[in-house]
C-alpha cells in the first residue's frame, strides 16, 4: 500500500499545468497522478504517453497465472531492443493499487527482468479507474460501466498518441506479432529505406 504521504500526494491534485486540449490527450484524465515501480511520481498523460508509442495492458500480480501477461512482454522487450525506452515504451498498470503497491511491483518488476522503458504502475484508486476508463471505453473517460463489459485485463492497447492511432490485440498474442504492431504505427524517418526506382530496368551493358 501507499505511505499515507504518498497517497495524499496522489490525490491532491498539486499538478497545475494547463490542460492539453490536443485531440490525442482528450483521451485521457488530465492531471491524473501515478507512480512507477522505483517510485517516481508522474503525471499519466504528460510523463507516460504524450508523444510516445506505447503499449499498456492493465495487470494484477495475484492474477498473473490466469492472465501471463507480464511473462509474454518479458519475451516482447527482448524483441525491442534497442528500441525500448528510447522511441517505445510499455506500461503495465496494476488494477489492485491495496495489493500491488511500489515495492511489490518493484519485486514483481525485477522477477521479469525488466528493463528500462518498462514500467509498472500503481496510484489510488480513482486514478487508476479513470486510466482504464480512458484506455477501454469512451474517449475521455466517460465509461458506461453498466452495458459494456471490462476486458482490459485481457487486451493490450497500442498506440501512437503523436499520430493518435490506437489498436488493441489480446494479452496472449505472439511477442513477434506484438512487435509488429508497434513498427506498424512507429515514426520510420529513422529505419534507412532502400530507394525504389520506377520505369523500366536500368541495362548492364
Amino acid at each position: 500500500m501507499l505511505s499515507p504521504a504518498a497517497h495524499a500526494v496522489v490525490s491532491g491534485g498539486s499538478d497545475c499545468e494547463p490542460a492539453d486540449t490536443s485531440a490525442s490527450a482528450a483521451r485521457f484524465p488530465q492531471h491524473a497522478v501515478v507512480f512507477d515501480h522505483h517510485g517516481r511520481k508522474l503525471r499519466f498523460y504528460n510523463d507516460l504517453i504524450k508523444n510516445k508509442v506505447v503499449m499498456v495492458h492493465f495487470m494484477s500480480t495475484a492474477l498473473e497465472g490466469d492472465y501471463q501477461t507480464a511473462e509474454n512482454l518479458a519475451k516482447l522487450q527482448t524483441l525491442l531492443q534497442p528500441r525500448l525506452g528510447r522511441d517505445v515504451y510499455m506500461l503495465s498498470i496494476t488494477v489492485d493499487p491495496q495489493v500491488d503497491t511500489i515495492e511489490r511491483l518493484n519485486r514483481y518488476a525485477a522477477q521479469h527482468s525488466a528493463q528500462p522503458g518498462w514500467s509498472f504502475i500503481t496510484g489510488n484508486d480513482q486514478e487508476i479507474q479513470s486510466i482504464k476508463d480512458a484506455l477501454f471505453f469512451r474517449p475521455g473517460g466517460h465509461a458506461q460501466h453498466h452495458d459494456q463489459q471490462d476486458c482490459s485485463m485481457g487486451l493490450i492497447r497500442y498506440g501512437n498518441d503523436a499520430a493518435n492511432i490506437w489498436g488493441s490485440v489480446p494479452t496472449r498474442t505472439d511477442p513477434v506479432w506484438l512487435a509488429q504492431r508497434l513498427d506498424w504505427i512507429s515514426p520510420r524517418k529513422d529505419i534507412p529505406r532502400t530507394p525504389v526506382r520506377g520505369g523500366p530496368p536500368v541495362s548492364s551493358v
